[in-house]
């Protein structure tokens, strides 16, 4: 049996991903809580149970606002720029058949250049829009 448990809101994954320089965290319905590191795919524990159905939904709520959940439900995914104390995330969540599935990439701090920083187009567009959410 796993000593590992499902935690209990999305930060709490991504302050880990942030502390272990992960780009994604992926949270699947029927597979175990994942990271990207250093371009690897893999399982954050590897003895960590399958995240349930019920397990990706808790999740979901957790951070998602009502603006979100709507989309959600009309659509069955949202994806959009979710901040809170620690960073800035893409955040994307899709109703897939087994249940919920979470995804976040981090953006970079804005003092950090980009490793592309020459190839960025030199005219700006329109920013996504950021929900920040503090933590309670």
């Amino acid at each position: 049996m796993s000593e590992h448990k499902v935690l209990a809101h999305v930060d709490e994954y991504l302050k880990i991903g942030m502390e272990y320089d992960c780009s994604d965290i992926h949270l699947p319905t029927a597979y175990p809580p994942t990271w990207r590191r250093f371009g690897t795919l893999a399982p954050i524990w590897d003895d960590h149970a399958p995240l349930t159905a019920e397990d990706t939904e808790r999740l979901a709520m957790s951070f998602l606002g009502d603006k979100e959940k709507a989309r959600l439900e009309e659509r069955g995914d949202v994806d959009f720029a979710y901040a809170n104390e620690f960073g800035r995330f893409r955040a994307s969540v899709v109703r897939q058949r087994l249940g919920l599935e979470l995804v976040f990439g981090s953006f970079p701090p804005p003092s950090a250049p980009s490793k592309n920083a020459d190839c960025l187009p030199t005219t700006s567009s329109p920013s996504p829009a950021i929900r920040t959410v503090s933590s309670s």
